[in-house]
């Protein structure tokens, strides 16, 4: 006898043969998104004035440009570059040449120097218990070196042998930046060359702090700082305040870092050392960030809010970095200072007094990017004013969209129902990005009035370009995913359909012109099977039925079901189909998976390049009765439901049981050996139990003693547990 057990399989079928619902632990597959919650889904348009619906769940990056977009001060190019700086490295992508590459070229010019791979730049510490790794060894670094190795060169030629000496104790210097060794090269001697002993004490002064030794660096570079023929004399004192700050940093070495910041304020004050101000104020901002956190939160907040004639590149990263990371306010009355910060405060994390502190900034400015917070934190006895503000803001407005959601909301939240229908009905008749379409849908769908509201309001696109990819929305080019798909219905309406919705409307979904044909052919398929198994088969037929006209292919396949003369005909008919569809279920499809397609046969279901299943319990816990359904109606669709769900899941064990029991007393029915063959294959690709192995032998067993010649037993060689 040929059988073939799990364990015996070979690694490949091992990994698919795992039952579906076992690889939630990997990396999803892209999904389509149909709400863009991290930031916009066009953010060219977004910053161009074209503003969709503004959450709270943006990214910070994102709320700092709405700000400025919805205060009518949009970014110039450069401070959009600053803000959106290029971003890593991401799959399929070359990675970037090492900071060190050119350092180790230009080493080469050298004669008889030893060549190198490579340096490695970051150094790993222990602090508080962490271990943490930062850059020791910067870009700016290796520049450096290579730039003086040139004016070395020009300056005594290449094969002057004091050439060779500074290389030396360079090599020492890059040594210690990956934290591994502590070389420092050795004092300069008497007899040396007074520039080449220049340069010396420049690099041993270097060399003591890539290994960590703050202090003793910052001495020596102070001490270099009073040698006025030394090359490096204009950067020492700059470079003594940078040691200082890394032992505040690295060491926790508080008087060094108040130490570090003194120098810097000496270097701003001093004209003669002009040339390193920017370099000096940026260190300075450094200290700032870390001990006055919020003091530099205000002040970036101030600077960032206005447009700049010249962007600094890293004002946004410590703007984001103290919001993101600092230590959070306590309220926005700590933050009124800064407008921006108090802002992006309201929308992304909001502590108690956002109410009434939006408020207060949109009653004293009465400009929208203060009515959006305001309406968002709004409490009851504010709303009635920011909902008659909000309906005032005109079409052209940047802050439309979000005025007028947050606006509905505010109404609906208010008992204003009616107010709020009409409101999102005259929205949704106008042209919206993507995302605040889908925003009023999601709004508008619980307050539908009758059947036909809900009809209309529940089918939703995704946006076009984006997909979410490990919990991340990216750009649907870099990460390629359904996007470009019909309508379809996603968590909100499929819940109250499985639950609450019974088959009669149903019936009419399929064939109401209301909605998509994409829709009632996903509903037709499902509806056909909750038909089956409430042993409904007329009302089965009319949604198999329906399913071929919108989808003709399907109709070879179906065939046999539609022309079953009884009910136990059907029943194997509809067993043969759902073992040729595996995404054949009871349920609104999940918008991730394809629609059925009858006409190719599939053995296993896919959802990007996860194994799945569409059968999965059904809950009704806190599930509102839907307000468009009479009571009647809600008490039949959970009844059908909880019968539904109640039985047993059409996966292997089922199929299995039926396929077997129909061959054993239909022997001559030809379809027999390829429904034995598929329901043996469904032991190997659906979900199983205890009784999978059983039934899958004895469908084997039938197969290769009642079938020796059909093409479908030598198709079947293994059974399977």
């Amino acid at each position: 006898m040929r059988a073939l057990y799990g364990l015996a399989m070979i690694a490949m079928l091992l990994v698919l043969a795992v039952p579906s619902g076992l690889d939630s632990c990997a990396i999803s597959p892209p999904v389509a998104v149909f709400v863009a919650s991290q930031g916009p889904a066009a953010r060219g348009e977004f910053l161009r004035g074209k503003v969709p619906a503004v959450l709270g769940s943006y990214s910070q990056r994102d709320l700092v440009a709405a700000f400025r977009v919805l205060s009518g001060a949009p970014l110039s190019e450069a401070e959009v570059a600053a803000l959106y700086p290029k971003p890593e490295p991401v799959y399929g992508y070359p990675a970037p040449a090492p900071i060190s590459e050119p350092w180790i070229e230009a080493r080469q010019l050298i004669p008889g120097v030893q060549p190198i791979a490579h340096l490695e730049p970051y150094k790993t510490v222990s602090t508080n218990g962490q271990m943490v790794s930062f850059l020791n060894c910067q870009r700016d670094a290796f520049l450096t070196a290579t730039i003086t190795q040139g004016t070395l060169i020009a300056n005594w030629g290449v094969a002057d042998p004091r050439i060779s000496e500074w290389m030396k104790a360079q090599d020492q210097v890059f040594a210690n930046c990956d934290g591994t060794t502590n070389t420092i090269p050795p004092e300069p001697t008497g007899a040396m060359d007074p520039l080449l002993a220049a340069h010396r004490r420049y690099q041993i002064a270097a060399a003591h702090f890539y290994v960590g030794r703050f202090r003793e660096a910052s001495d020596r570079f102070r001490r270099i700082a009073g040698e006025p023929d030394s090359p490096w004399h204009d950067i020492a004192p700059y470079l003594a305040a940078r040691a200082l700050l890394r032992a505040g940093l690295v060491d926790g070495d508080r008087p060094a870092f108040e130490q570090g910041k003194e120098g810097l304020q000496a270097i701003l004050k001093d004209p003669a050392l002009a040339e390193w101000h920017e370099a000096s104020l940026a260190l300075l901002h450094l200290w700032q960030v870390r001990v006055e956190p919020q003091k530099r939160l205000i002040e970036l907040g101030q600077t960032l809010q206005q447009p700049q004639a010249e962007a600094a590149a890293q004002d946004p990263i410590d703007f984001l970095y103290l919001m993101d990371q600092g230590e959070p306010a306590q309220s926005m009355a700590d933050l009124q200072e800064s407008e921006l910060a108090s802002w992006v405060l309201a929308m992304s994390r909001p502590p108690k007094d956002a109410g009434s502190v939006s408020m207060a900034w949109w009653r004293k400015e009465r400009r929208p990017v203060w009515l959006v917070a305001a309406l968002r934190n709004a409490n009851a006895t504010d709303l009635p004013e920011l909902v008659r503000a909000a309906r005032q803001v005109p079409a052209d407005s940047p802050a439309w969209e979000s005025a007028s959601y947050y606006g509905i909301a505010g109404e609906i939240r208010a008992g204003h129902v009616e107010a709020g229908r009409r409101w999102a009905d005259r929205m949704l008749a106008r042209k919206l990005s993507r995302s605040t379409r889908n925003l009023l849908l999601a709004a508008r769908l619980p307050i539908a009035r009758n059947w036909n509201e809900f009809l209309r309001f529940a089918p939703r696109q995704p946006e076009a370009d984006l997909a979410e990819f490990d919990g991340k929305e990216v750009a649907a080019w870099e990460m390629p995913a359904p996007t470009a798909v019909p309508p379809t219905l996603i968590q909100d309406s499929a819940q109250i359909l499985n639950a609450q919705v019974p088959l009669s409307l149903w019936k009419d979904a399929v064939r109401n012109p209301i909605v998509p044909a994409s829709v009632q052919l996903r509903l037709a398929f499902a509806g056909w099977l909750r038909a089956v198994m409430l042993d409904r088969y007329e009302d089965a037929r009319f949604f198999l039925t329906r399913a071929v006209e919108l989808q003709p292919s399907s109709a070879a396949a179906a065939k046999d079901f539609l022309e079953a003369h009884t009910d136990a005909e059907a029943r194997f008919a509809a067993v043969r189909l759902v073992l040729r569809a595996p995404s054949v279920c009871p349920s609104v499809p999940d918008e991730g998976l394809d629609t059925t397609n009858l006409a190719q046969k599939h053995r296993l279901l896919t959802f990007g390049w996860y194994r799945t299943s569409c059968w999965g319990p059904l809950s009704m816990k806190g599930d509102k009765p839907a307000g468009f359904l009479s009571a009647e109606q809600i008490a039949e669709g959970q009844k059908e439901s909880a019968r539904i769900y109640g039985q047993e899941r059409w996966e292997a064990t089922l199929l299995l049981r039926e396929s077997v029991a129909w061959a054993e007393t239909h022997a001559d029915d030809p379809r027999v050996p390829e429904a034995l063959h598929d329901a043996v294959l469904a032991a190997y690709y659906r979900g199983k139990d205890a009784n999978t192995g059983k039934y899958s032998k004895r469908a084997f067993d039938l197969l290769d003693s009642r079938y020796p010649k059909s093409p479908w037993t030598a198709q079947t060689p293994y059974w399977y547990k």
